[in-house]
């Protein structure tokens, strides 16, 4: 199990290591994104509620919002404030 689980790891970071500006991007702000998805997944889960779709529907509406949300609010975060330096 742990040597299948390496060498995922490994084909991923070699496959998908491309170098382009949204990649890029998009790891810089991981981190951040990791820590602001509960309230950004809370927040799209409550507007959702009126909303008259059957339960599924609305998970997968706001897992497709997500993350988007999340990695584009990481890297405002990361890219505006003084946090970038840290992060």
């Amino acid at each position: 199990m742990v040597a299948g689980s390496v060498w995922v790891l490994g084909t991923a970071q070699r496959r998908l290591l491309c170098g382009g500006r949204l990649s890029v991007a998009c790891g810089r702000s991981a981190y951040a994104a990791f820590i602001l998805q509960g309230p950004a997944l809370l927040t799209l889960a409550i507007a959702a509620r009126p909303l008259a779709l059957p339960a599924e529907a609305k998970a997968v509406l706001v897992a497709a919002l997500g993350v988007p949300v999340c990695f584009g609010l990481g890297w405002l975060v990361i890219d505006r404030t003084r946090l970038g330096r840290i992060l």
